[in-house]
Order: structure tokens, then sequence, then C-alpha cells
């Protein structure tokens, strides 16, 4: 399904930018800003609305450019220079989504999770938070999973909150 059958029955497309192999310092100093430029324009052609999550989870440890694996610092320079490059290009229908993964205490103990906090890029530069989160378990309560994160998240912004990943066993 592309992003126009997508826009064609009135839903709104959700794009996660994942940087498996690129250093976010390569892409703060401007290494993949053709290539960003060529994005952003494509996107502003577009016209429809698009949600835009740049390295999702990052408060994990499972993606390079996560925690233990990449600096806060490095990955809130990058977010802000993908973010003011697609501004410079005038794509102003994308809304930005800063999305983690929640926190607490099964997680925090086994998974190796971060409060989101040092990522956290200034509200000048995020439109939505997504929270993603599994219930691990049957007992698991909504409160339990999420509580935590929509607490933390609501101590630095106030930008609406998405359940952007979810599931259960």
């Amino acid at each position: 399904c592309s992003a126009a059958e997508v826009a064609e029955h009135g839903a709104t497309t959700l794009v996660q930018i994942d940087t498996e192999k690129v250093p976010l310092a390569s892409i703060a100093g401007g290494q993949y800003d053709s290539y960003l430029r060529s994005y952003a324009s494509e996107v502003k052609a577009f016209g429809a609305p698009v949600i835009l999550s740049f390295d999702h989870e990052m408060n994990g440890n499972w993606y390079p450019w996560g925690y233990q694996h990449s600096s806060p610092s490095d990955f809130v320079a990058a977010w802000r220079h993908v973010v003011s490059i697609f501004r410079e290009q005038g794509a102003r229908n994308v809304t930005w989504m800063w999305t983690v993964n929640v926190f607490n205490t099964y997680n925090l103990e086994t998974r190796h999770i971060a409060t989101p906090d040092p990522w956290w890029p200034g509200s000048s530069f995020v439109n939505w938070v997504g929270l993603d989160g599994y219930y691990v378990t049957p007992s698991t309560e909504f409160n339990a999973l999420f509580g935590p994160a929509i607490a933390d998240v609501r101590a630095i912004t106030s930008e609406p909150i998405l359940i952007a990943e979810t599931g259960a066993t």
C-alpha cells in the first residue's frame, strides 16, 4: 500500500526513519544533507499529512542509535538537524513524533531501558510523543505498562501522546 493510497482512504502515513548503519554524529554534521533534502522535498510534494519518527525507541539498547550505543547529545543533534532540513525544504505537512519505549520495573531490570529525558530534542522540534510498549504477561494492566512513561513525558512536555506500538502475548 502506498502513501497515496493511505491518503485516499482518509488515513495518515506514519514513517519510522531508522539509521541502522549511519552514525548520528554524521547526520548532525551534515554528511547526509543531500539525501535528507531530497526526501523532504518528496514529502512536501506529496502534500498529504505525514507523521515522521526518527530513530524510535532510542532509550532502549537494541538499536545502534540507542542507549549504550550512541550518546543522547548525538541523538538530539541529529533529530534537530533532520527536522531543520525538512523545515528549510518547506515540508510543513510533517508531524514530528518522538517515540520512546516504555519503562517500568520489568523493563528497567531486564531489558536495559533508560528513562527518555536525556534524548528529548525540545518542544520546538516535536509535535507528538509516541510510546511503544508490549503486554508481556496477561495480568499486565495499562497503567503498569504505560503509566511511568506517560508521567515522565508529561514532566517534559504537554504534546499529544500516541500509543505507537503495542501488542499482547
